[in-house]
């Protein structure tokens, strides 16, 4: 009988630690999946083709968003300059002299100016302040000389003479007084509202009348209709019934001179009244006519 083999004696393990310990799984699996790097890089970079469009710097960045632009604000017109209120009735005046003398119309009798004493002692008296183109014309002719000889050109349409300033003060205390007694009860008012009712008011100033004090008068009107204007130039039509000729006795005058120099109105010396060219005479009171313009 064979003998028995004894197993092969185990070898001993070496006591040297192994070089270095294998990767974990996981930094394997990560490192199939990362791409693959190339092995170089190119040798120069003016291969690439450059962009024909250049890149714009982006503005810095501050701390806060700028406030959105606000419209300007508009620049007012500069006020317009003061009239000249001599100057302006002092040519018109000049204007409608030289058209009455160039036509052989009646003169138009007009006074010296009053003095400015005068007229500021006047508006004390009456407590009032004459309107500025007015306090012009009375600063250049004190009225018209009324009293006696031949009818005087119009200085207006249809308005009796030009008062002088003594005249306007003493018919404006006979005013006072008729208004005291014959206010209205009750407020009206005509023309479209541009006059307040009634023939005798306080803020009327009487400054064209003949001498009798009962006959037609033209007026400055101080307080006027709520339409109205103060200082328009109002005159009597009828024994109770008024027209405004205009908002201002400076509007009105202008606008008489032009029609004149136009040739829209005439003069008949006739009748001593002035008409439009294209109407006959007498066919309606001239104020009425020249207010409806």
């Amino acid at each position: 009988m064979a003998a028995k083999k004894k197993p092969a004696a185990k070898p001993k393990a070496s006591a040297k630690k192994p070089a270095a310990k294998a990767k974990p799984k996981v930094a394997a699996k990560a490192a199939e999946r990362a791409p693959a790097r190339p092995e170089s890089a190119p040798a120069s970079r003016a291969a690439r083709p450059t962009s024909p469009i250049k890149a714009v710097a982006a503005p810095p960045r501050t701390g806060a968003s700028p406030a959105p632009s606000r419209p300007a604000a508009p620049v007012a017109p500069p006020p317009p300059p003061p009239v000249d209120h001599a100057a302006r009735v002092g040519e018109l005046w000049r204007r409608l002299e030289t058209w009455v003398a160039s036509t052989g119309a009646p003169s138009l009798a007009l006074n010296a100016g009053a003095p400015e004493k005068a007229i500021a002692a006047a508006e004390k008296t009456m407590k009032l302040a004459f309107p500025p183109d007015f306090r012009a014309s009375l600063a250049i002719h004190d009225g018209q000389a009324i009293d006696g000889g031949a009818p005087a050109f119009p200085w207006m349409p249809g308005c009796p003479p030009l008062l002088p300033l003594a005249r306007i003060v003493e018919r404006w205390k006979d005013e006072q007084e008729l208004a005291a007694k014959r206010q209205p009860k009750k407020e009206w008012f005509d023309a479209g509202g541009k006059l307040k009712g009634g023939v005798y008011r306080t803020g009327r100033i009487p400054v064209a009348g003949p001498v009798r004090r009962d006959s037609e008068r033209t007026f400055l009107d101080l307080d006027p209709g709520p339409a109205g204007a103060r200082g328009q130039l109002i005159t009597m039509v009828s024994a109770a019934d008024f027209v405004v000729i205009d908002a201002s006795f400076a509007a009105a005058f202008e606008r008489w001179v032009n029609v004149l120099e136009r040739g829209l109105w005439i003069y008949d010396a006739t009748l001593h009244a002035a008409h439009p060219r294209a109407l006959p005479p007498a066919t309606s009171h001239p104020s009425g006519l020249f207010s409806k313009r």
